[in-house]
């Protein structure tokens, strides 16, 4: 797999798992706060609502116990438009339910008609009292107890069920905080280590290798080309290694052919040397042995023309050499293309997990929402603890006007003690509830400061990217380093083909020379002034040639193979 494909699947998965991460709070988020509003819009609106009906009640109650106790008297008797004003109430309320609930119309049905048979047998039981006096009162009285409880009942049961339906809602948040408390820690934990291991592994992969080759090129740089190089990774450093390999297999081939071409080459010019040498001594002599000088011409012209051919053979192998190098400086250059590109990519993820964190402000803004929704809940209640406080007060004056009516209110007596412990429930169901709100307020603070770990966690992804970036900068550098050494190691090549090139131009020398001489062993007899001239010139370039050969015996001997 190559760099780009790692660096892009890599980070590519820590994205996915931030992704995945911000979906999971903001589908929890929103179900949470669709579960406030249904509490705000619905569930509480109708135990307000219930609260109403369970005034509007005992309200009825105290009205029409009053007229009856006072007779309709001067002064006291407005019960019955009161109380009918307060049935106005109840129905109107009752209504509203419906409207929320089109479902429990039967139970709300139920409850109207039960309220219609206690109204009605309330005002029977005043008209009993005012009219046909107590003992026609009393005999009513009873019916219309039965009637308040029943009404009471229903009303009571309503109320309370959605009071725990309230209960059950704030409990269903407080257990869904806790569960996203629990997925917070354990992906943002899980994140945090595949982060780490991820740059770890990057770092490993792409930096070890290139040392690797870098000391592979320093030890070839300074001559010794016995170690090979044994890098296996299948990416561009792999290749890029396969091709330092390559060419060190060349250079160790092409030097030894030119170690051993320059021994031949030291062997024949030192032979040379010594023909030009036996041919100038024996000038005097040329007529006599002129078949042997015309020999030794021949072999000599043959001799130089075969060093001549293994010269340009050692001319085109270093070519080669320099043409393998230029090669692997190229490979240098596409490797820190490379590199650049992987260090763009880092910025671009960079770029992403800050997008990721601004998405995890966002989810703190809606949390901070949240706890705004929960204070708001919190006056409601405090509505609901206001409204019971004044049903209590009701009971009270209720149970005074009994106490006024004496006998007669006994009955008045027990259904304010009812009404009385009834707004004490609703009292401490609103003080239960403003329980849960406040442990609701205290489980959305810490998911605020979950969130804010959850911020940390991603400030130092975004660390760890730019740790990644600077290794990247590193294996730039290196990689930087390794086209030097590939010019320098281009520049020796050129040297050691320059001087090739003159060991050529000496050579072709060396073969007209000869030419000249086997032309003019010929004529020898009447031109020996000229051949003992030829014959110091052959001399003075066979030995040049010797000196080369040697300087390049001392350059080869440089290198180790």
């Amino acid at each position: 797999m190559s760099i780009r494909s790692r660096n892009f699947l890599s980070f590519g998965i820590i994205f996915l798992l931030f992704l995945i991460f911000g979906t999971i709070q903001i589908v929890n988020l929103t179900s949470q706060v669709k579960q406030l509003e249904e509490i705000k819009e619905k569930t509480l609106q109708s135990a307000l609502l219930a609260d109403q009906l369970k005034l509007s009640v005992v309200q009825v109650q105290q009205y029409l116990s009053d007229i009856s106790a006072t007779r309709a008297q001067d002064g006291f008797d407005d019960g019955f438009k009161l109380a009918e004003a307060h049935s106005k109430l109840f129905y109107r309320d009752l209504e509203k339910l419906k409207e929320l609930h089109p479902t429990e119309a039967k139970e709300l049905d139920a409850i109207k008609l039960s309220f219609d048979s206690y109204y009605e047998m309330g005002q029977k039981m005043a008209n009993q009292y005012i009219q046909a006096g107590t003992e026609k009162g009393n005999e009513i009285m009873p019916l219309f107890d039965k009637n308040s409880l029943d009404i009471n009942r229903k009303v009571d049961d309503y109320q309370k069920k959605y009071l725990s339906s309230i209960n059950q809602s704030l409990q269903d948040i407080h257990d869904l905080m806790n569960k996203n408390k629990m997925v917070i820690g354990i992906l943002g934990g899980i994140i945090f280590v595949l982060a780490i291991m991820i740059s770890v592994f990057l770092s490993r992969s792409i930096i070890v290798p290139l040392r690797k080759l870098m000391d592979a090129t320093e030890t070839i740089a300074q001559g010794d080309l016995r170690q090979p190089i044994t890098i296996r990774s299948k990416d561009e450093i792999g290749t890029l290694a396969g091709s330092f390999e390559e060419m060190r297999t060349k250079l160790v081939d092409l030097i030894h052919q030119i170690k051993l071409t320059s021994e031949h080459l030291t062997a024949s010019s030192e032979e040379l040397t010594a023909g030009a040498e036996s041919t100038a001594q024996t000038t005097d002599q040329i007529a006599n042995s002129i078949q042997e000088v015309a020999q030794g011409t021949d072999q000599q012209l043959l001799a130089s023309q075969t060093s001549s051919q293994t010269v340009a053979e050692i001319s085109s192998g270093i070519n080669q050499v320099a043409a393998s190098v230029q090669f692997v400086a190229e490979l240098g250059s596409n490797a820190q293309s490379h590199a650049s590109i992987g260090n763009e990519i880092v910025h671009k993820t960079l770029e992403h997990m800050n997008l990721i964190s601004n998405k995890v402000n966002n989810v703190s803004d809606v949390i901070g929402k949240l706890g705004e929704k929960s204070k708001e809940i919190e006056q409601i209640i405090s509505l609901i603890t206001q409204i019971s406080d004044q049903t209590n007060l009701l009971a009270l004056n209720a149970a005074i006007e009994a106490a006024r009516a004496g006998e007669h209110g006994k009955g008045f007596s027990v259904v304010a003690e009812e009404v009385r412990k009834l707004a004490e429930q609703s009292s401490n169901a609103a003080g239960q509830v403003q329980q849960l709100i406040e442990q609701v307020q205290k489980e959305t603070d810490n998911a605020i400061k979950s969130v804010s770990e959850g911020t940390t966690a991603v400030n130092g992804g975004i660390s760890l990217g730019k740790q990644t970036g600077d290794a990247f900068e590193g294996i730039t550098k290196i990689i930087q380093d390794l086209s030097a050494h590939s010019k320098e190691t281009i520049i020796a090549v050129e040297r050691v083909n320059k001087s090739g090139v003159e060991i050529v131009e000496m050579m072709n020398s060396i073969v007209n020379t000869t030419s000249v001489s086997a032309l003019n062993a010929q004529n020898v007899s009447a031109a020996a002034e000229e051949q003992t001239a030829a014959m110091q010139e052959i001399t003075a370039t066979a030995r040049s040639l010797s000196f080369t050969a040697i300087k390049l015996q001392e350059m080869v001997s440089q290198f180790k193979f």
